[in-house]
């Protein structure tokens, strides 16, 4: 899911004239093993990519993803932007490492506490005008920013490859255990694959 929100943050361009052309500065803060970060090489030609993690397991864990992404097996496999794009993860605490020189940064921050977003604004707040801050569940508590509303959607795989899943009004099979509300609303409120005649 985290990668949907990233796509959308470096094509903003699009609907708020932001990341004109190539080049900028991405931070995830809070970079976990780093897949916002390689994300985001792959979808924008960046200046760097910074991916900033406190625990050290999920710190080490992006650099064997880094090492792999400047193999001999994956690095012919990028497109030329991702390979000159600089990447850099950090094992440093995102209170006190200043990202305020980022283009777009983003945050997971779901699990962030009300503190841990008070410092957050502190330092977006020092970021220059035109940046985008991208965050999960929980805005910035700082009113120097425009906020954009933004949907994201959560979907649950309920069943194996079939008809219901290419089509909401197709009946499902009897195997298939697809009760989505949509195909309840097609079909009248009754359940896939009951005994009815179709």
């Amino acid at each position: 899911m985290a990668c949907a929100h990233i796509a959308r943050s470096v094509q903003i361009r699009d609907v708020y004239g932001g990341m004109v052309g190539s080049g900028g500065k991405f931070y995830d803060i809070g970079s976990g093993t780093g897949k916002a970060v390689f994300f985001a090489a792959l979808v924008h030609a960046w200046d760097t990519c910074v991916g900033i993690e406190l625990l050290s397991g999920l710190h080490e864990a992006s650099l064997e993803m880094l090492s792999r992404w400047h193999s001999d097996e994956i690095r012919p496999k990028l497109p030329p932007h991702a390979v000159e794009c600089p990447i850099h993860f950090l094992q440093d605490d995102i209170t006190a490492y200043d990202w305020s020189d980022g283009d777009v940064v983003f945050a997971n921050s779901t699990c962030f506490d009300e503190a841990l977003m008070l410092s957050l604004a502190t330092t977006a707040d020092r970021m220059r005008l035109g940046s985008f801050m991208v965050t999960f569940t929980k805005r910035l508590p700082s009113f120097k920013w425009k906020v954009r509303a933004a949907t994201a959607l959560l979907h649950t795989r309920a069943c194996r490859v079939s008809t219901c899943e290419l089509h909401p009004c197709a009946v499902p099979s009897r195997a298939c255990r697809c009760w989505s509300q949509a195909w309840r609303a097609c079909r009248g409120g009754r359940p896939p694959c009951s005994s009815s005649k179709r």
